[in-house]
């Protein structure tokens, strides 16, 4: 929504509610200001001055290889969902994320396009397995790509148009979207905006009474102002910083280092200095407590919060009788997730608005606990469009595009596909022994009445310059992330922290 166009609907609507604060002073001074406003709204219109908000539809182009359309069909098991998604938007300039969502044979391709800087529109196409081959196979069939495309289209309201055509080695389909539903939205809340801010103008001064013979003029008296409900309310006063919180990590010396196995029942965690701090957001907000401990080689952490229910199971297939055929479910999976700077300090948000990354490990309950690991990879926030990245409002009112990136080697799950009925639910992600950058960390959580206790361990210096070196005197700057049932950014989160070993 470009700054440079003064004039369209959303200041027409200001206009016309400036134009009643004038009418009801009805005074000479208001008559000329309202002819005036009329004859600004007037050019305006008649010069068809361009307007902030986007078109109402837009001509989105998907581009497919003849590779990339058997890779799609061909993984079962999810594993190569995240090398899909990266080409998927790198053959694809107009489009901003993608995701892939598998349910019984059917591949759902959930696109997201922007209207304007911070207007997303998501629209869905949902496809055969055996489409995707035939498309593959026949690219050049104009009329047959067509007809395989037309029922996914005719499935999403905000598709109104579709073409095909094949350019080189790229299969490209050529969509409609309709961006009226989001646009009219958009306007309505500009709208509530601009009248919840909007203040009348005060009325005019009196003229002055005329004077009698041998009196003086008298001075027109000055208007009361009158009560404003809708005045700013006068500014905040600025809060203290909260003094930096430190996690001491104390080394251990004869005592036997803690077994990773989620009960935190050795006696070096008695020796360990605890430290709480506070986490909030959309999973809530609560107490953390967690203990670091170290050796030449090794750093220990135990990482404690409360929690209700223990959520053990991530979108499991749930079986639908009436279909014959398994839908992914709603369960998400509990997890925790420590970023580590491996330079300067982190911030408090990834959503600060600011590029930066940093050494992440992600515990989860469901995932990666099994086999008794966190996935050791590298959280990417950068204000530049990120392939294979989600996107978020920053607090600055900026775009980030967010990605974590798992490191080399396999990871500790993958996933499977269910066709033949095996039982109501069935897992849809099954443990596997990792290997690799990506399995340096050795982590095991339990749940006990209605807490979670996590035990991670790493080495110092992984060897992996994506790891994050710890060394004995300096200032580690971290922070950590509790899901309670919830993923994506939906968790909640710490201040930065600072860990140091002694």
């Amino acid at each position: 929504m470009g700054a440079c166009a003064p004039w369209n609907r959303f200041d027409a609507g200001v206009r016309i509610l400036e134009l009643k604060g004038s009418l009801r002073n009805f005074s000479l001074p208001g008559i000329v200001q309202l002819i005036g406003t009329c004859l600004l709204l007037a050019v305006a219109a008649h010069l068809g001055a361009p307007s902030r908000a986007p078109a109402q539809e837009k001509k989105v182009s998907l581009s497919f290889t003849k590779e990339l359309l058997y890779n799609m069909a061909r993984d079962n098991e999810g594993e190569m969902t995240p090398e899909i998604i990266d080409r998927l938007r790198g053959l694809s300039p107009d489009v901003a994320d993608v995701r892939i969502l598998r349910s019984g044979g059917h591949i759902t391709l959930e696109y997201t396009v922007m209207a304007a800087d911070d207007l997303p529109v998501h629209f869905h196409l949902t496809l055969e397995k055996m489409a995707l081959y035939r498309m593959a196979a026949a690219r050049e069939d104009i009329d047959g790509m067509l007809r395989i495309l037309r029922p996914a289209v005719e499935k999403e309201p905000l598709i109104l148009g579709l073409a095909y055509r094949f350019n080189d080695h790229y299969s490209i389909v050529d969509l409609t979207i309709d961006f009226g539903p989001a646009l009219q939205a958009w306007e309505e809340e500009e709208m509530k905006k601009a009248a919840a801010a909007f203040v009348p103008p005060p009325p005019p001064p009196k003229p002055r009474e005329p004077a009698r013979p041998g009196e003086e003029a008298k001075p027109a008296k000055e208007p009361v102002p009158e009560k404003n409900e809708s005045r700013p309310p006068p500014p905040e006063k600025k809060l203290e910083p909260e003094p930096a919180q430190y996690l001491s990590a104390k080394k251990l010396d004869k005592t036997a280092a803690p077994l990773i196995d989620g009960a935190a029942d050795e006696k070096a965690w008695g020796k360990a200095a605890p430290h709480s701090f506070t986490v909030r957001g959309a999973s809530g907000t609560f107490t953390v407590t967690m203990s670091a401990l170290w050796e030449n080689d090794r750093v220990y952490f135990l990482v404690q919060w409360p929690d209700r229910d223990e959520n053990a199971e991530h979108h499991p297939w749930v079986w639908s009788e009436e279909e014959k055929q398994y839908s992914v479910g709603k369960e998400v999976e509990d997890a925790l997730a420590l970023q580590f700077s491996r330079d300067g300090k982190l911030g408090d948000c990834m959503l600060s608005g600011e590029s930066r990354e940093a050494d992440l490990w992600f515990w989860r309950a469901a995932r990666t606990n099994p086999v008794g690991a966190a996935e050791d990879g590298t959280l990417i926030v950068s204000t530049e469009r990120l392939a294979g990245a989600s996107f978020y409002k920053a607090k600055n009112k900026r775009t980030v595009w967010v990605r974590d990136k798992r490191d080399a080697g396999t990871a500790p799950y993958k996933s499977q596909v269910v066709d033949a009925f095996e039982g109501e639910k069935v897992h849809r992600y099954v443990p596997r022994e990792p290997s690799g950058s990506v399995a340096d960390v050795e982590a095991k959580g339990r749940w006990k009445n209605g807490q979670w206790t996590v035990e991670l361990a790493r080495a110092l210096d992984t060897g992996d310059e994506a790891d994050l070196v710890f060394k004995s005197g300096r200032e580690h700057h971290f922070t950590a992330a509790v899901f309670n049932k919830r993923e994506r950014s939906e968790h909640s989160t710490s201040k930065e922290l600072m860990l140091k070993l002694e």
